[in-house]
Parts: structure tokens; C-alpha cells; sequence
């Protein structure tokens, strides 16, 4: 007798199932590591900016110092828009209690400076702080300079938030 060597029809539909099954996880993986790279890249992008206004912020200091004003003075440098922050309509007792960020407090511009960046528009905002040291006392003639960025991710909001400290040349 001869052994039929054809492929019978369960065969057939097992071998078009298992196919299926690794081209389906094939193409959620590459979804997947598409869009961590995408997430990836705007991060940096956002860390990148970040770091920029906090190099801002030496820079301000920096020439102030080399022209003879105070770290906060010299407008002529960097414009008049550096002032004391409000509470941004909030309440002081629920700022204080919501916020990292605790006045005095200033504020590098009035509006959050808007920057886009490929088909991205990430939010900056440069916060200037008395900084404190670890058991809670003001350090002298030291500011604590945060950097923030903000931007929308596929309608999920994200945020980057990086700081430094920086001491009044004067």
C-alpha cells in the first residue's frame, strides 16, 4: 500500500492558525516599540528644552554679573518680563498646599513660552526659588531654578520637570 503524503485540511487550517497568530503578535510589537520610540524622542526633545532654560537662567545671571547688576536686575539683557509670581488665581492656602513651587516665587515670563518642535508644541515654563536646605532653613544668596515642560501625547498630557541651583554672584 502507498502513504498518501498530501496535507490533510486540519493541517492545513492549524498551519494558516499558527502563521496568523505570529504575524498578529509580529505587527503588535512593532506597534508597540513604534511607539515607545515615539514617547522616547519627545522626551529627550522635552528634557533638551528643560535643560535650555535652566541654561537660560546662567546665562542671566551670568551677564548680570559681568554688566554690575544683581542676578535679577539688568532688563536691558533679557527683557522686562521677569517678575513675582501671583498665585495664578488661586488661592494662597491651596497654591501653597497644591504646589511644589512656594512663593517667593518668580516667574521667568508671564505666559508659559510655547515652542514647537517638528510637529510637536511643547510648553515651557522657567520658575526662579528661594532654595532650602535639607532641615528646612533658607540658604542665602542661593535660588533654586526650575524648568518645566508640558506637552499633549496622543490627548495624554505629559510633563518634564528638571532643577538646579544657582548662587548670586554678588
Amino acid at each position: 500500500m502507498r502513504k498518501n503524503k498530501a496535507f490533510t485540511l486540519i493541517e492545513v487550517v492549524i498551519g494558516v492558525t499558527l502563521l496568523s497568530i505570529t504575524i498578529v503578535a509580529v505587527a503588535g510589537l512593532i506597534i508597540t516599540t513604534m511607539n515607545a520610540d515615539r514617547r522616547n524622542y519627545q522626551s529627550v526633545q522635552a528634557s533638551y528644552l528643560a535643560q535650555e532654560g535652566l541654561e537660560i537662567m546662567r546665562y542671566i545671571r551670568d551677564s548680570n554679573w559681568f554688566q554690575n547688576y544683581s542676578w535679577d536686575e539688568g532688563e536691558r539683557t533679557w527683557g522686562s518680563n521677569f517678575r513675582l509670581s501671583d498665585y495664578d488665581g488661586m488661592e494662597k492656602e491651596m497654591y501653597l498646599k497644591e504646589s511644589t513651587i512656594c512663593p517667593p516665587c518668580y516667574s521667568f515670563s508671564v505666559e508659559p513660552e510655547k515652542i514647537e518642535f517638528g510637529n510637536m508644541e511643547y510648553t515651557r515654563s522657567i520658575l526662579v526659588k528661594t532654595a532650602y536646605n535639607e532641615k528646612g532653613f533658607e540658604m542665602e544668596n542661593i535660588y533654586e531654578i526650575v524648568a518645566v515642560i508640558e506637552w499633549k501625547d496622543r490627548r495624554q498630557d505629559r510633563r518634564i520637570e528638571i532643577s538646579t541651583l544657582l548662587s548670586d554672584w554678588k
